[in-house]
């Protein structure tokens, strides 16, 4: 009995030292403490030394508490030897543990630096638009295999619409929050970028054709409601053409603007 306690209260001692290592708050040793215990009471043969098994536990709870720690520091406190190494460690220890990444979209993107609420919901959008892209290719059960609640996804949404918008994104800072290498993170980023610029032509085009469209509507009409109009105005005001051709014109674009395409707005004079 008094063994157990002796080594109950090592591994509370150690916790506390590679807390102060890693300089994270001392809030976290409880949780930490917990998570080293139930790691070792599943008797996993992950083959980690133990210091790694204390960092990595620390690491989960300092996450869970939203703390972040810097992934560099943690690989030096284990005793890691490579990044990749620590990662798919962490990894291993979440599934071994069943710990999901509390990580929100939101949060994420303001550790990056994106606060802008216009930015936030753009980088949403983003993420929404590649979940709605696989499920169409390859069906919801797809979707289910791929678990979009892993923050791989979302960090590289982040990063999608950074790249789209020009803004300058961290990617180290990404890689150590989904706890993958960026190159994984940039695989998926790239697949988000071609769906945004995919869907910006497309927007793009749409509002063209669509006032292209309105347009042409008129045109065959101009018998009746824009020219007569037009020719109401030349004949009561006595209007040169090119007044009565701007009135004509501001028409046809406020029309569009009522229809939904406010982009014409800025060309009404």
């Amino acid at each position: 009995m008094f063994g157990w306690r002796k080594i109950i209260k090592m591994s509370e001692n150690m916790m506390r030292t590679y807390c102060g290592n890693l300089g994270l708050d001392a809030s976290v040793i409880k949780d930490g403490l917990n998570l080293y215990r139930e790691m070792k009471a599943s008797h996993s043969q992950q083959d980690l030394s133990s210091s790694m098994e204390y960092v990595i536990c620390l690491h989960l709870a300092a996450q869970k508490n939203g703390h972040n720690l810097d992934l560099t520091k943690a690989m030096k406190v284990s005793g890691s030897k490579s990044k990749p190494k620590y990662q798919n460690a962490y990894r291993n220890a979440q599934k071994l543990l069943k710990i999901k990444s509390t990580l929100n979209l939101k949060e994420i993107c303001l550790k990056v630096g994106m606060n802008d609420p216009g930015i936030i919901e753009e980088t949403r959008q983003a993420f929404n638009l590649y979940k709605n892209s696989i499920s169409k290719k390859f069906g919801q059960e797809k979707i289910k295999e791929l678990d979009f609640t892993k923050p791989v996804y979302l960090c590289a949404a982040v990063h999608a619409i950074g790249k789209f918008r020009k803004l300058k994104i961290d990617a180290d800072i990404l890689s150590s929050l989904a706890m993958e290498a960026k190159k994984d993170i940039f695989k998926y980023r790239d697949e988000m970028f071609a769906l945004l610029t995919e869907a910006s032509k497309a927007k793009k085009n749409g509002g063209r054709e669509a006032l292209k469209s309105l347009q042409e509507e008129d045109v065959p009409s101009m018998e009746n409601e824009d020219d007569n109009r037009k020719r109401k105005c030349e004949e009561e005001n006595d209007l040169d053409e090119a007044e009565s051709y701007k009135i004509w014109k501001n028409g046809i674009l406020n029309r569009a603007v009522a229809a939904g395409f406010s982009q014409y707005k800025k060309f009404i004079v």
